[in-house]
């Protein structure tokens, strides 16, 4: 806003040189929230960065020593140049020689009397053919074949993105060598093998879940949560069966499949084990609808759980060489698949072929109904518009020459702002028409209304649409997603599940996240982090 930005201007105007020093420490600390409200790089509640209302030319000019070799003037705010310079550059004693980019600096200029207001400025260089090694690699180890593999966490041509710090990734092509499929195999037959029918008796099989009544709290989360119950099963050799109840089957079409509250409504579970879950489930008292735990709270898990479960970082020995991003994405995998029935409905070819979804395709997840409003998010990042997404959009746009663009949305109002973009821009945006995406748009969380008084909620349409917008956003080529939600979350492991691959994708709110919650202040060196 104007007068914040007034404010901000006068606040840095002012500063000392040591008081300047301390500021960009801060910044590049990360601990940007104990800085003065008013200047905060992100601002005071939305997790955004500064764009001025007027955008000066900017200059780049990349030189190999004193000579200049390429030049690019921006007028955007958001645009991507690729350049393309050759220089010879050798490795070790000159043993090996390669083409390669041997800029020497980097010089930003700014034309005419206009004041320079950069929310960011990131140069990415493809390694095309320079040996492994020489400059790269350094969260890697040098293979035989000349590519890196990389150390846990850490994904790129050249290792240089960490996947639990970056919000961004935008790698010049997919990157395969981040792939294991020994492993996977490893980890599909021992699932299949521990979810057979002579593991029922002994099997993990909780039942209850984060949400009002441990009945889940939204579907992303409830997943993500599931998977570490998964993770303490697999360690131990056993099965995984969930002997309680979840609220988005609590409707009618369930009541009427004979699978009222339970995941194998919608979800593949393991009928298997049907008898022996439906037994136990007897012999338990489940807490009532309006119950709240001592501190008048809606979780009823045990208290550390209901912010952060142990487990939740742990990979179990046999796949310790991966990472827990690699480990959630095949969780996630074998937990949101959907058993016949709910596949039909969903009908996700009938839906790709009738908006026109046609790769390569950039997919959009837009948080702007009950999930931007309540909690943490809500106060660091609030409910955004689609004007704020077009620069990630155009960026991914420029870089991968696309014009296809899926918006998978939570408030019906974002489709007549679509609408509007469509006469200003050249993008195609696609988006599923649904009536029950009005009932999404509330100021009571989802969750909350599955389990208060009946107020018209429509779970079965609400899971339907859910469904249609992770597996359309698991589906594109390039994402711009929110992981601090795990409807994001789950869309980016669904589609680096599908295309064995890292997929490039921007995030809005922070870096991908293992818990069933919010990460706070992630490092991107490390990806350590708070939960919040």
């Amino acid at each position: 806003p104007e007068g914040r930005r007034r404010k901000c201007e006068t606040y840095l105007k002012n500063l000392s040189l040591s008081e300047k020093d301390k500021w960009l420490a801060a910044v590049k600390a990360g601990t940007t929230h104990k800085l003065p409200w008013k200047c905060r790089p992100e601002g005071r509640r939305k997790g955004l960065y500064y764009h001025p209302s007027r955008v000066a030319p900017l200059e780049l000019v990349l030189k190999v020593g004193e000579e200049v070799v390429a030049r690019k003037t921006f007028t955007r705010p958001t645009s991507v140049v690729h350049w393309a310079v050759e220089t010879e550059v050798a490795e070790g004693k000159g043993k090996e020689k390669g083409k390669g980019v041997g800029a020497t600096s980097v010089l930003v200029r700014v034309k005419g009397n206009a004041q320079l207001s950069v929310a960011e400025i990131k140069i990415f260089g493809a390694r095309g053919s320079v040996p492994c090694g020489l400059a790269t690699c350094r969260h890697g180890s040098c293979k035989r074949s000349g590519r890196c593999e990389c150390h846990k966490d850490w994904i790129g041509q050249d290792c240089s993105v960490n996947v639990r710090g970056n919000v961004k990734y935008l790698p010049e092509g997919p990157d395969g060598s981040w792939w294991d499929e020994r492993r996977t195999r490893s980890f599909n037959e021992t699932y299949e093998r521990i979810q057979g029918e002579d593991h029922c008796e002994g099997s993990l099989s909780p039942h209850l879940l984060p949400g009002p009544a441990g009945l889940g709290a939204g579907l992303g989360s409830t997943m993500y949560y599931r998977a570490g119950d998964l993770t303490v099963a697999m360690k131990a050799g056993r099965g995984y069966n969930f002997a309680g109840h979840f609220n988005y089957a609590r409707n009618s079409y369930c009541k009427g499949k004979g699978k009222f509250g339970d995941f194998s409504c919608y979800f593949r579970e393991n009928p298997r084990c049907d008898g022996f879950v439906e037994k136990k489930r007897r012999g338990i008292k489940f807490p009532a609808l309006t119950q709240k735990n001592a501190k008048g709270q809606d979780c009823l898990l045990p208290h550390q759980e209901c912010k952060m479960r142990e487990n939740f970082n742990e990979v179990p020995e046999k796949w310790q060489s991966k990472d827990i991003f690699w480990w959630r994405t095949h969780q996630i995998s074998k937990l949101f698949r959907l058993n016949d029935e709910a596949a039909q409905i969903v009908d996700l070819e009938g839906i790709k072929e009738r908006i026109g979804f046609r790769h390569p395709i950039i997919g959009v997840h837009m948080r702007s109904g009950d999930g931007c409003r309540h909690g943490v998010r809500s106060r660091l990042f609030d409910c955004r518009t689609l004007r704020e997404y077009l620069p990630e959009v155009n960026a991914l746009s420029a870089k991968y020459g696309t014009k296809n663009v899926f918006v998978a949305t939570d408030n019906p109002e974002i489709l007549a702002e679509i609408e509007l973009t469509r006469k200003h821009t050249d993008l195609n945006f696609l988006v599923v028409p649904s009536e029950s995406r009005a009932q999404l748009k509330s100021d009571t969380k989802i969750e909350q209304r599955m389990t208060g008084e009946d107020d018209g909620f429509d779970s079965h349409a609400a899971i339907v649409t859910a469904f249609q917008d992770i597996f359309l956003l698991s589906e594109c080529d390039y994402l711009v997603t929110h992981q601090a939600s795990t409807t994001s979350r789950v869309a980016l492991n669904l589609a680096t599940m599908r295309m064995k691959a890292v997929p490039p994708y921007i995030s809005l709110d922070g870096p991908w996240c293992p818990q069933w919650r919010m990460c706070c202040e992630p490092r991107h060196d490390d990806g350590r982090f708070l939960v919040c």
